[in-house]
């Protein structure tokens, strides 16, 4: 048999039936299912409702977590809220500048290069 004669099998048989279980809400969440064949070669669906253990995993997936080292020095950080020179440099005032007098004022500043 080939590829698409197969998934059409198993989507007839195996699919449609685990399907059904789970709109007769038979399977849930965290259930193992055992299928078998009868004598008959009938699908028999076993279902196993699979208990939850406590684990020492941590509860955030990895890409989540922080890094944390220990014995690290570390330098402090800048607080760009508090940079005077920066909140001296943007000097744009909603009441008095319209974006275009803004811009040459910006562009007339030293500390622009041309």
């Amino acid at each position: 048999y080939g590829a698409r004669p197969l998934k059409r099998y198993l989507e007839k048989h195996i699919t449609t039936e685990l399907s059904k279980l789970i709109i007769e809400m038979k399977l849930q969440q965290h259930s193992h299912v055992t299928i078998d064949t009868d004598a008959h070669d009938q699908f028999q669906f076993q279902i196993q409702q699979l208990q939850r253990t406590t684990s020492r995993s941590p509860s955030k997936p990895a890409y989540m977590r922080r890094r944390t080292y220990e014995g690290l020095d570390e330098e402090p950080m800048m607080d760009v809220d508090n940079d005077e020179e920066y909140n001296n440099f943007s000097g744009y005032d909603d009441k008095k500048d319209s974006p275009q007098t803004f811009s040459k004022r910006l562009k007339q500043s030293p500390r622009v290069k041309k």
